[in-house]
């Protein structure tokens, strides 16, 4: 029963150590802009973040077209977007964006509730996995 307890505690510690890893700090996130890796060929899209605002940004050879969103990290995969958390959660493994969009040729923005998790992260690059489990990878716009 000893050893069970013991063991136990040891998968659990080591649990919580790798659930750890893979939090990202806001400030690792704000001040550079985040390049989707696509075929050179394609128009550059990505994201910058402020504290609080999630910019997706798409630029070709006419320019440059934006939408921010309100965002903010989180530890878990919240099914709801907690406004009170936007420029307050300052970590997690979980991007959570309150996006607007648009649908069709409409002018009219709706919002809907995007999650993004965390895969990796180093201070050049980050992969995702979205909601729909498509896996994109990030890099610091040189």
């Amino acid at each position: 029963m000893k050893k069970v307890s013991i063991i136990i505690l040891i998968l659990i510690g080591a649990t919580t150590i790798l659930a750890q890893n893979n939090k990202v700090n806001l400030n690792q996130l704000v001040g550079s802009s985040w390049v989707i890796k696509v075929s050179p060929k394609c128009a550059t899209q990505g994201w910058e973040f402020t504290n609080s605002k999630l910019t997706t940004f798409i630029e070709g050879a006419s320019g440059k077209s934006q939408l921010s969103s309100d965002f903010y990290l989180s530890s878990y995969k919240d099914s709801y977007f907690k406004t009170n958390e936007v420029g307050k959660a300052k970590e997690g493994r979980y991007i959570i964006v309150n996006s607007k969009v648009r649908r069709g040729n409409s002018l009219k923005e709706e919002v809907e509730l995007n999650v993004y998790e965390i895969i990796s992260f180093t201070n050049t690059s980050m992969v995702i996995r979205t909601s729909n489990g498509t896996t994109l990878t990030f890099e610091i716009k040189k």
